[in-house]
């Protein structure tokens, strides 16, 4: 049975700022939201399109995303507004 992903989080493995930012994200995120974390490094095209905004967290269903910085207020913004 494969789980319904709500959320994308564009990062990549030894970046400062994307573990500022999970935690960040930790802190607000309830058992309702599930969020998938996406390697750019993987990926040239992800690469060239948020190496220099990342990190990165989308809403699957609308689309709209956070790039960094980001606060833990706009983060639940963006799970109750979804």
């Amino acid at each position: 049975m494969n789980e319904v992903v709500d959320y994308l989080f564009y990062a990549t493995e030894g970046c400062h700022l994307c573990e500022v930012a999970e935690q960040l994200i930790a802190q607000v995120m309830t058992p309702r939201e599930s969020i998938e974390y996406v390697e750019i490094a993987q990926s040239d095209a992800l690469v060239a399109k948020y190496g220099l905004t990342i990190p990165v967290l989308q809403c699957v269903r609308t689309q709209q995303q956070l790039m960094w910085p980001f606060t833990a207020e706009q983060v639940q913004s963006l799970f109750t507004e979804s």
